[in-house]
């Protein structure tokens, strides 16, 4: 009877247990049907962003090549078409740089026709300086020469004609010769006109030798005995000059300063604030003339 009892219970849960096992079962079957939809939506998706980025994988390469051969392009024609360039360009500054060479050339054989037109003019007016002298010298009576007893016997010659003599002789080119005839001229005739520019002309034939302690005593001389002569200026500037060949440049300084100072429109001082210039010494400025 007990028998018969469990195999009825067994019997009346049978179909309940079933009914559940089905619901379980169907829920399953709808979770995974779920989960395949949702894998072939990431296929696709997944299939589609693959198909995109290989399109722009592509792509990158399509622009990669054709840079590589723009620029292979560039590499074979940019040398020359510089080349070309350059040279285009270079052709004109160096014709530019010819034209400068000659016009320096022609500029300095103008500086070096206008220097040697300034050196005879400035001996155009020494001779004419001296031919007033002469010419001065004839009008005038000569003074009787100072008597010297060191002198000896002096020629019955008047200063006039010893000073051409000389004149003659220095640019005949017997210095030694015309440097007598000065110092003879300085000697015989000290009051004279034309003494300044005898003195003048020794101290110029000592400069040419190179003896340039001798030349400045001698310009000194004209400074000192003849202050107010024509060559004055000239024996100021010629003194400095001789300062400068001996190496006492601070000494110089001092006379080509006299000469610009006393005589600021005088060639002699047109000449010394070259020299000064050309030393590195500041020029000064004429002096002021006394009202």
């Amino acid at each position: 009877m007990r028998i018969r009892g469990v195999l009825t219970a067994v019997l009346l849960l049978a179909p309940a247990a079933s009914f559940a096992a089905s619901k379980e079962m169907e829920a399953l079957q709808r979770d995974v049907a779920l989960m395949s939809e949702d894998i072939r939506t990431l296929q696709r998706s997944f299939d589609q962003q693959m198909a995109a980025l290989k399109a722009l994988t592509q792509q990158a390469v399509d622009n990669s090549t054709r840079i590589s051969t723009s620029v292979g392009v560039v590499q074979q024609t940019l040398p020359d078409q510089i080349k070309r360039e350059v040279g285009a360009s270079l052709g004109p500054v160096a014709g530019m740089n010819t034209r400068l060479d000659q016009v320096s050339q022609q500029v300095q054989t103008l500086s070096d026709a206008i220097q040697a037109l300034n050196q005879s003019m400035q001996q155009l007016h020494n001779q004419l300086t001296d031919l007033k002298n002469v010419v001065a010298a004839i009008q005038v009576p000569a003074a009787p020469p100072p008597t010297d007893p060191n002198a000896g016997t002096m020629p019955q010659v008047p200063i006039d004609t010893l000073y051409q003599n000389a004149i003659r002789d220095m640019n005949g080119n017997h210095p030694d010769l015309a440097l007598s005839e000065f110092q003879n001229c300085v000697k015989w005739y000290p009051q004279e006109p034309l003494a300044a520019s005898c003195q003048f002309y020794v101290g110029m034939i000592h400069a040419s030798k190179d003896d340039y302690d001798q030349a400045v005593k001698d310009f000194d001389a004209v400074l000192e005995q003849f202050p107010k002569g024509d060559k004055t200026p000239e024996a100021f500037f010629y003194k400095g000059l001789a300062l400068v060949k001996s190496g006492n440049s601070r000494a110089a300084r001092k006379e080509f300063t006299s000469v610009i100072q006393q005589y600021p429109h005088s060639a002699a001082a047109d000449k010394a604030r070259e020299q000064m210039k050309a030393l590195g010494f500041a020029v000064p400025p004429a002096a002021a003339k006394k009202r």
